[in-house]
């Protein structure tokens, strides 16, 4: 199956399921919905699908406003039915509490040997990190900085 993703408004994500040969219409599911969860708005969205076929959808949580600076987290929703269902909203990273500290610009690879999901990320879009799961994105390691 083939999986296209969408942003609808800037603010949410929709991940639909192409339509099979037999003529299904595609499913949509809103994935991220600006306000809710405590975040204002979602922004800057990736989704990558693990070696288990789970599929994670990461997004800045941009917590006061949706201005590209100010105090956003690096979310990530989890799916293990293609998208037809998400798991609770996990915060990957955040710095600070309440401080205006941006934490985004979310990039993830998956090692199809390994089965590693890398994530690169940006931190007030001046310094470059990576963190990593080893069990499908529902834990992540330390980030380190890789800014050089």
């Amino acid at each position: 199956m083939r999986w296209i993703a969408a942003i609808g408004w800037g603010v949410r994500i929709a991940l639909c399921c192409s339509a099979s040969a037999a003529g299904d219409a595609p499913e949509k599911t809103d994935v991220f919905i600006s306000g809710t969860e405590d975040y204002h708005t979602f922004r800057i969205p990736a989704v990558v699908l693990t070696r288990e076929r789970t599929l994670l959808a990461f997004c800045e949580g941009r917590k006061k406003s949706r201005s590209d600076a100010g105090d956003i987290d690096l979310v990530l929703r989890r799916s293990t039915d293609g998208g037809r269902t998400w798991g609770n909203l996990d915060v990957v990273h955040e710095e600070g509490g309440n401080a205006e500290i941006t934490v985004g610009n979310p990039c993830p690879v998956v090692d199809r040997d390994t089965g590693v999901v890398w994530l690169p990320f940006c931190r007030n879009n001046q310094r470059a990190f990576v963190t990593h799961s080893k069990d499908g994105g529902r834990t992540w390691a330390e980030p380190v900085e890789i800014t050089d």
